[in-house]
């Protein structure tokens, strides 16, 4: 985060931020966006942990332990889907995921689909 709020101001540095730090905040982060999305993104002081096990157990955890991933989430979540600065991985991903879709795949649990 400290070196995106460094070029946060140059398109070109961002895009590349974004492509490599794309395996992680698109990739693996963005299946917990579903979850964290109906939580509110911002709101609330806590955060309900996801855990299959035992579903009649709520586990929350403190939010302000996880502000740091929370805003990283957050501006690759924005920078890729909203602004849409790398238009051609966008396409690639939406491709991808409709390919893991029609294959009965997805990243996103299903009970949260």
């Amino acid at each position: 985060m400290t070196q995106y709020h460094l070029i946060k101001g140059d398109n070109s540095k961002l895009k590349a931020w974004l492509k490599r730090n794309y395996q992680l905040g698109i990739e693996t982060l963005c299946a917990y966006w579903y979850h964290l999305d109906e939580q509110g993104k911002t709101t609330g002081p806590n955060l309900m942990v996801m855990q299959h096990s035992y579903p009649e157990m709520e586990i929350f955890a403190d939010r302000k332990d996880f502000s740091n991933m929370l805003a990283y989430m957050l501006v690759c979540w924005d920078l890729f889907f909203e602004q849409k600065i790398i238009p051609e991985q966008l396409k690639a991903y939406w491709k991808a995921q409709e390919a893991l879709s029609k294959e009965g795949n997805s990243q996103i649990p299903k009970e949260l689909l």
